[in-house]
């Protein structure tokens, strides 16, 4: 519900049915790989899943590199629309990421410049993306 039915990165249709075809997966905008906390805050917390289609979630050029900022931003958007809306998550994404917009803003960006060290890399991208539906 809190994604409209649409994958978090290319905004294409999918599905919480189980066997439908468009079968939404769940997805880490920052990569597992970088380990047990990125930014300061456990990377397999909530505030760091979201569902994806598999062309996103399994495109082989995003393997474990860092977020494009829009990403890090759509993300903070996200977990700050559902902290305001008193969501039963909102709890849990404070905890996660600081008790202020403030600082859980700056817990992405630290996440962001923490995978994005040891060099230039590349931010992933979807392949495509269609018209924002949230």
């Amino acid at each position: 519900g809190y994604q409209k039915g649409a994958c978090f990165y290319c905004f294409g249709p999918i599905s919480t049915r189980a066997g439908s075809a468009d079968l939404g997966q769940v997805d880490h905008v920052f990569a597992w790989s970088v380990g047990a906390t990125v930014g300061g805050a456990p990377v397999d917390g909530v505030w760091n899943l979201v569902l994806a289609c598999a062309r996103c979630n399994g495109w082989q050029e995003k393997s474990n590199r860092p977020p494009h900022q829009r990403y890090v931003e759509r993300l903070h958007r996200r977990n700050e629309s559902l902290i305001a809306s008193q969501h039963p998550l909102r709890p849990t994404l404070i905890a996660q990421t600081g008790d202020t917009t403030e600082a859980r803003a700056a817990t992405l960006n630290r996440a962001l410049d923490e995978v994005s060290v040891g060099g230039v890399r590349v931010r992933w991208s979807a392949p495509e993306e269609l018209a924002p539906r949230f």
